[in-house]
């Protein structure tokens, strides 16, 4: 009587995992289509021109709000990747790649993330709200760390 019991619990957390793995590849994988898509039509080139006034009011340059666009809708690995790839060409300072890797640590794929709580009952506007919220407020106290740093003659903040 107890395997059977045993074997009922297990049956019903495995089916209970499929439904929610299927859930979930319901949304990601037309998610991954559209961003195919966004990537074809260009569309990361216009956020970036979009996100380029906040991201200068966070002392970033222009050239830091396409790594920002792209990581915040596909995801880390690509934006820390656009990060890597652009400092090493000299497009990003030192303090631009460390305030990025600030904003996108909370912040990757903010989307996808949020709407991959929706069939778990999360509220996706409070999800979306804290997340970028905490990203702000973490980035701006990194910022003020960093000035502070710099006004000290830190040799490791200036570059």
């Amino acid at each position: 009587m107890a395997l059977a019991g045993l074997l009922q619990s297990l049956w019903e957390a495995v089916t209970q995992a499929g439904m929610t793995v299927l859930s979930m590849a319901a949304i990601v994988i037309p998610l991954m289509v559209v961003v195919e898509y966004l990537r074809e039509w260009r569309l990361f080139d216009r956020l970036s021109e979009w996100l380029a006034p906040g991201a200068g009011r966070l002392g970033l340059s222009g050239n830091a709000a396409f790594p920002l666009a792209a990581g915040a809708v596909l995801g880390l690995s690509y934006g820390s990747g656009l990060i890597i790839e652009s400092a090493r060409e000299g497009r990003l300072t030192r303090q631009e790649a460390y305030v990025l890797t600030a904003l996108l640590a909370p912040c990757h794929a903010i989307f996808e993330d949020t709407l991959l709580f929706v069939p778990l009952g999360v509220n996706p506007f409070l999800l979306l709200g804290v997340r970028a919220g905490g990203t702000l407020l973490l980035t701006l106290a990194l910022i003020r760390v960093w000035q502070r740093a710099k006004g000290r003659g830190d040799p490791g903040a200036s570059r």
